[in-house]
């Protein structure tokens, strides 16, 4: 009634089908109007055409129910993809929202390029389905940060790992004043100097470890720059020693304790150092890492840090600029061998053949001067 309300036409008899799917589900209908004889008189639509327009149905519905069924899939796929960017983006407080402002930010810079008409692109243009392929890769570019430990993205000081460890060397500060303290003791009691030098020597070693201790502390936070004067201090507070009376292998990790079996064990008590190096502080990189072959297949072009991870605390609070050593800048920029790897893997349709060229390129430049193929 309301279409012919709405066109002056006058529907007067009707054949109307429905249109299901595999499922059995109606998803339309194909209805035709106003059957008419050889005169032009509208009459009811013959039995005898029925099959026909069932059978024209059925191929409606076949044709309709696998359009519906890619678009379902399409939504799926770029719903599945914006959860990853998501789950990425939520990982960081620093890095929220970056996901989902590049595919906007990479849009904006396509769009211009397909609107200049006299420069260097007016050549340049997008067919629907190439857009449709940048959107996925814009979308996916960072898709590697999934194997990127949030402790090395949002490492805010120097030896921070899964936690701050100043605090651990903030504690042995404190075993030094009170060692000093006891050893201040001891001379008293065994009458081996003047008390009264002997307290001046105290407090001024107590002076001095407090000020070792304040430097020690800005030193993790990093700065712009660090200057050899200031990692040579560090170095010097470093030959400080405590005594350790307790097992240190005791309660470790599997890991941990690989690490630490590369050296016999010293019998306690031991003398350590205020800050050390050491070698349990080296994780080794795995040699089978794609990225780490010389002739890897995906073309990578890297400058590899010989190990994976350093957690030596001298080598960490003597970081020059900011809070990042070679070893953990390195696993940051790696999220975009990640990504490629990962994609590569996909067995994307032809329309969609240039996803991980998209994604994995991003942080290359015209000059050559970008990673992680160069």
């Amino acid at each position: 009634k309301k279409f012919d309300e709405g066109t002056g036409y006058r529907s007067k008899s009707f054949l109307t089908v429905p249109l299901k799917n595999s499922q059995d589900e109606i998803i339309g209908v194909i209805q035709l109007l106003n059957a008419t004889d050889a005169s032009g008189t509208v009459i009811e639509f013959s039995k005898q055409i029925q099959p026909l327009v069932e059978a024209l149905a059925s191929q409606a519905a076949v044709a309709l129910d696998n359009q519906q069924l890619l678009e379902s899939q399409r939504k799926l796929l770029e719903s599945f993809i914006e959860l990853i960017a998501s789950a990425i983006d939520a990982k960081s407080p620093y890095t929220g929202g970056h996901c989902q402002r590049v595919p906007e930010l990479t849009k904006m810079l396509a769009k211009a390029a397909c609107d200049d008409k006299d420069g260097p692109f007016k050549d340049f243009d997008l067919t629907e389905e190439q857009w449709y392929e940048l959107h996925i890769g814009a979308w996916l570019h960072d898709c590697g940060k999934v194997t990127t430990p949030e402790y090395v993205v949002d490492k805010a000081v120097k030896l921070e790992t899964i936690y701050n460890r100043v605090h651990e060397v903030r504690m042995r500060f404190e075993v030094v004043k009170r060692e000093a303290e006891i050893e201040y003791y001891k001379a008293l009691i065994e009458g081996r100097g003047d008390p009264d030098a002997l307290k001046a020597e105290l407090d001024a070693t107590l002076t001095k470890i407090d000020a070792d201790w304040e430097f020690i502390a800005k030193a993790n936070v990093g700065d712009e720059f660090m200057a050899p004067e200031a990692q040579d201090r560090i170095r010097e507070i470093a030959k400080t020693q405590w005594t350790r009376t307790l097992d240190d292998r005791l309660g470790l990790s599997f890991e941990e304790r690989k690490r630490k079996d590369r050296k016999p064990p010293v019998p306690t008590p031991a003398k350590e150092y205020l800050l050390a190096d050491r070698d349990d502080h080296v994780v080794f990189r795995d040699a089978l890492e794609p990225a780490a072959q010389p002739d890897n297949p995906f073309g990578f072009k890297l400058n590899i840090p010989e190990h994976k991870y350093n957690f030596g605390e001298i080598y960490n609070l003597c970081i020059a600029r900011g809070t990042l050593t070679e070893e953990e800048r390195f696993k940051i920029n790696d999220h975009i061998v990640q990504t490629i790897i990962m994609l590569e893997q996909l067995p994307f349709p032809k329309h969609l053949k240039r996803v991980p060229e998209y994604a994995g390129g991003h942080h290359e430049k015209m000059d050559g001067t970008g990673y992680p193929r160069k």
